[in-house]
């Protein structure tokens, strides 16, 4: 699950029809305002952004914005009240002002090859 130690009660994971997505951590990004991880999933696979909050997630302000990046560029984004982020799960499945786009696992090119 990606997510900072500083961020404690939050997780975030990438599921394929509802199901979480083993995930291997990036040793070479050694950035601690961030959390880099890869996965393993099938081309054409769509998939989903899911965040979730327990018991010891603490919000201290009025409320707070989940944002998702998908290689380095920002997909989706939304504002939660403080009210609404204490054991709560949030699904991002398609870009944000696109609901008819899901989120689609495509061909990873390396180079001049596909794979």
């Amino acid at each position: 699950m990606a997510v900072l130690d500083k961020i404690k009660g939050m997780t975030v994971e990438v599921q394929v029809a509802g199901v979480a997505l083993q995930e291997y951590p990036d040793e070479k990004d050694t950035t601690p305002s961030r959390s880099s991880n890869y996965i393993e999933a099938l081309n054409g696979s769509q998939f989903a952004i899911v965040c979730k909050t327990d018991d010891s997630f603490s919000c201290h302000n009025k409320s707070i914005f989940v944002k998702v990046y998908i290689d380095g560029v920002c997909m989706a984004g939304k504002w939660y009240a403080r009210k609404q982020v204490k054991n709560a799960t949030y699904k991002f499945e398609s870009p944000q002002g696109n609901s008819e786009l899901k989120f689609t696992f495509t061909p990873l090119a390396v180079g001049s090859y596909f794979f």
